[in-house]
């Protein structure tokens, strides 16, 4: 469990350095450019990714627990804000 969270982790780094590097292209000049649109090619890949190893981790987890635990957990993982 403790690998799958950290190949997490990584999705997680790849997808906020993509946001640096938008926010960063986007910073530097008022007009949009090819440059500029470059980074936003694989962003929604990188969100889904995300999301989808997001959720395989919160069902991993919450399988090592009681049912009750379990549900208590998933019921906390649902009502958490999105970090994006």
């Amino acid at each position: 469990m403790h690998e799958a969270y950290l190949s997490l982790l990584r999705t997680l780094s790849a997808y906020d350095l993509k946001n640096e590097e938008v926010a960063r292209l986007l910073a530097a000049t008022n007009n949009i450019t090819a440059r500029s649109r470059r980074p936003w090619r694989n962003r929604p890949c990188l969100r889904a990714d995300c999301q989808k190893k997001m959720l395989q981790h919160f069902d991993d987890v919450s399988r090592t627990m009681p049912a009750g635990a379990r549900k208590r957990y998933l019921a906390w993982v649902r009502n958490r804000p999105s970090r994006r």
